[in-house]
């Protein structure tokens, strides 16, 4: 078995209930660590949660700016590789940039961001930093299919992670945002 994906939580502290949901399925496999976090906005109990979840004290930070710069100044074999994004929504598309842009894959719950712009941001740092930028959903595989025609149809060439973030649009904002990302999209990636 090769080594564990080591991974960092931003946001899911106490009272928090998502972040324990993501915790317990990224244990299911074996496949990821948890070696880092800012757990909430109030750095007693961000300590305090990581603290209970066993973490080294170095590696539990007082808020997501701390930790992406502190996880950024470590050797790249001891540094988070992706970063589990557990805050509140209007937090996503600030969270998410500060680990790309220190070349930290993203994990973010849904929705991607509150804001269109927001998004194509991020969908554009994970093309200029090469990193992944995956976003959990449910119960999104008619849209899925939807957004893959309209990108299949429009001769797009999209990647499984963008139709799952437009899927994500599709359901927040309604076809008609999906189908002016994916035009934007098709225009960048042409």
């Amino acid at each position: 078995m090769s080594a564990r994906i080591r991974y960092g939580m931003v946001g899911g502290g106490p009272g928090a209930f998502i972040g324990a949901v993501h915790r317990m399925a990224a244990g299911l496999d074996g496949e990821f660590e948890l070696v880092a976090g800012a757990f909430s906005s109030d750095p007693a109990k961000s300590e305090q949660a990581g603290t209970e979840l066993g973490l080294d004290p170095s590696r539990i930070y007082p808020s997501f700016e701390a930790m992406a710069e502190g996880e950024a100044a470590l050797p790249v074999g001891e540094r988070i590789e992706a970063v589990a994004i557990v805050t509140p929504n209007h937090l996503h598309h600030p969270v998410a940039k500060a680990f790309m842009k220190r070349g930290v894959h993203v994990i973010c719950d849904k929705p991607l961001s509150t804001t269109l712009e927001e998004s194509e941001d991020l969908v554009r740092l994970t093309a200029e930093h090469g990193l992944g930028l995956p976003s959990p959903l449910q119960r999104r595989h008619e849209r899925r299919r939807l957004v893959a025609r309209l990108a299949s149809e429009r001769d797009l060439a999209v990647g499984t992670g963008v139709v799952e973030q437009l899927a994500d649009l599709l359901e927040e904002r309604g076809l008609l945002v999906a189908e002016r990302v994916a035009h934007r999209l098709g225009q960048v990636r042409a």
